[in-house]
């Protein structure tokens, strides 16, 4: 008997993890006659399995979110744990959320197998415009993406770059994907009567490190100022 194995499909998200577990699920049948069994808990995905050893919220905290019983994971590890089947398959991209203490449960919990991660990536450039057409569709408005999500990631870059822990090209790369974030946010925002706003001129030389900070500042002041660049 070969050995026997876990394997977590664990995303990422937005890399098709979606239609991999749509099918995985329409073909558990044919996986199960190839030796690979995708366990059915109710759902296409295991992400309540995920949610559980995460020990997440699920959902905006002040939108109704819940956590997860923990003995979600646990009534699967069991299962797991008593199957004689050669390869256990399970799929949620929350797995890719997971600690190091909630990889360690993980590892722990499993009995007799050898546990396998898979990931499938996507190219970030391509995952922006689905990432927050989704946040959208939960309600959650253009300028709290940027305030809540975006700004605080590139305060995590300044940071780093600050300590000497990120080097500049790095910088240059976030603020580009930060600036084409906002790119796909800004025909969803809320649009303000022109009349009676100031005027700001922005100016910095052109592919300087300032550059970020100036596009940082047109993006944030852009929804109350009239905002004007000048490179030199």
């Amino acid at each position: 008997m070969r050995e026997r194995r876990l394997i977590i499909h664990a995303g990422f998200h937005k890399s098709g993890t979606t239609a991999l577990q749509e099918a995985f699920d329409a073909q558990s049948n044919e996986l199960k006659a190839a030796g690979i069994i995708y366990p059915n808990i109710g759902r296409r995905a295991h992400h309540r399995v995920a949610w559980a050893l995460s020990g997440k919220t699920w959902g905006w905290g002040k939108r109704g979110g819940e956590k997860t019983s923990i003995k979600e994971w646990e009534h699967l590890a069991k299962a797991i744990n008593s199957s004689d089947d050669e390869t256990i398959l399970i799929s949620s991209e929350f797995f890719s959320e997971l600690d190091g203490d909630a990889i360690r449960r993980l590892f722990s919990d499993i009995k007799g197998r050898k546990v396998q991660a898979v990931f499938t990536v996507r190219p970030l450039v391509k995952l922006l415009g689905s990432s927050y057409q989704q946040y959208l569709k939960y309600g959650i408005k253009a300028l709290d993406i940027i305030n809540e999500f975006l700004l605080s990631g590139m305060k995590e870059v300044g940071e780093l770059f600050g300590s000497g822990k990120m080097q500049l090209p790095f910088v240059l790369q976030s603020a580009e994907v930060m600036k084409l974030a906002v790119s796909y946010l800004e025909p969803h925002m809320d649009k303000t009567d022109d009349s009676g706003r100031g005027t700001v001129l922005l100016a910095t030389v052109k592919g300087d490190v300032h550059d970020i900070g100036k596009n940082l500042s047109e993006m944030y002041i852009g929804e109350s100022f009239n905002c004007f660049e000048f490179y030199y």
